[in-house]
């Protein structure tokens, strides 16, 4: 039987101090809604309950929004899920392919990535063109720079996945970014 731990580390020890400068103006607090899935994702309303006593240890007033995945997508499609949302992401492992998805997916139309940076998206404009793959990488490089200084989301969590096989399966690797790749997978015979 498999089962699911959630590992945690508690609230980083910044969190209040970053939080009470960002939320200077505002002494009474105020209240975010934050939805997530039930039944989208192995444990998914366990972590959403995880991260809203984190957010709220952080002191936000959080008003939890879980909801099945067919209101959750509705919601997300109408942007009425509220301020704050949960939802899995797994790209490919490309970066032209995960930019071009978070800058015109549907999480990010019409939402803070597309006023969030100015030298982002000239940055990305010029790698859809660029043919060169050492000025392409150069580009994703300060594109990947620019979401570390400044990330236009937070990334709140990120599962451990874990893999088993038999000892006949050969080839097989273990990616940290979740896909499973084939190719080189194998089944090997008995000599």
């Amino acid at each position: 039987m498999a089962t699911f731990r959630v590992r945690t580390t508690g609230v980083c020890p910044n969190a209040r101090r970053l939080w009470t400068k960002l939320t200077a103006g505002y002494p009474e607090g105020f209240k975010i809604t934050y939805a997530y899935t039930l039944g989208r994702y192995p444990k998914d309303r366990e972590v959403g309950e995880i991260i809203a006593t984190y957010l709220q240890e952080i002191g936000l007033e959080v008003e939890q929004k879980p909801l099945e995945w067919g209101e959750f997508d509705s919601q997300r499609t109408e942007r009425t899920l509220g301020q704050v949302f949960q939802v899995g992401l797994l790209y490919a492992p490309d970066l032209e392919y995960s930019s071009t998805y978070m800058a015109f997916g549907k999480e990010a139309r019409g939402a803070p990535l597309l006023t969030w940076s100015e030298e982002w998206w000239e940055l990305y404009n010029q790698s859809m063109v660029e043919v060169d793959p050492d000025k392409r990488l150069a580009l994703y490089h300060r594109m990947l720079e620019i979401d570390h200084e400044e990330p236009f989301g937070i990334y709140l969590f990120a599962p451990y996945d874990y893999y088993a096989t038999t000892n006949r399966i050969t080839g097989f690797v273990a990616r940290k970014d979740q896909f499973i790749f084939l190719y080189d997978v194998g089944l090997a015979t008995d000599a």
